[in-house]
């Protein structure tokens, strides 16, 4: 069982939300394309988007849910995921259709709609460089500089420990979702 956050602008219209929730992101920019997005674990990303997206007027809910290898399409740990990600990416260029203007939503979209073997109710991927490092929201351990080494990268190690992970569930039922309420309202 996982917790799983749901930002939402502040409607001041909470027992709808907590009735009809979670809500759809529609946008023709939402970039895993259409479904029902949550922030996994760490419920400071989802304070991070919502003062990204709606400054102070946002609220938070929390869900639970239950995720497999069999219901979630997993480009943040499951490698062959990202192999068969990376080859419909590659096909895509070389046939030429969609030029260099190719959108993760994109290749997702082929994923669900032309790959028979493709029967997931989510997709969970990183948002890497979404935001700054070093923020209110973020942790991240910058390892000490050894001098003693030569190269470059030495004094760029850090590790994201709270990293933007997102869940974007298909239909609002998928993954066993349940027990969504409010959790933040800004006072």
């Amino acid at each position: 069982m996982k917790t799983i956050y749901q930002t939402l602008q502040n409607r001041g219209n909470y027992k709808e939300v907590e009735k009809d929730g979670p809500f759809p992101c529609l946008h023709n920019r939402a970039w895993l394309g259409p479904g029902y997005y949550f922030w996994e674990k760490w419920q400071s990303n989802a304070h991070w988007w919502g003062e990204q997206i709606y400054g102070e007027n946002y609220i938070i809910c929390e869900a639970e849910c239950t995720i497999t290898n069999d219901n979630c399409y997993d480009l943040v740990g499951n490698t062959d995921h990202l192999d068969e990600f990376e080859n419909i990416y590659n096909a895509m260029v070389d046939n030429g259709r969609y030029g260099h203007d190719i959108k993760v939503a994109d290749v997702i979209d082929i994923l669900r709609n032309q790959m028979k073997s493709f029967n997931y109710e989510a997709i969970k991927s990183p948002s890497h460089g979404a935001r700054r490092y070093n923020n209110q929201y973020s942790f991240n351990i910058k390892f000490k500089y050894d001098s003693q080494v030569k190269d470059n990268m030495s004094n760029k190690q850090r590790l994201e420990v709270r990293p933007l992970i997102q869940i974007c569930i298909f239909k609002k039922s998928g993954l066993g979702l349940r027990d969504f309420h409010i959790i933040y309202i800004p006072e």
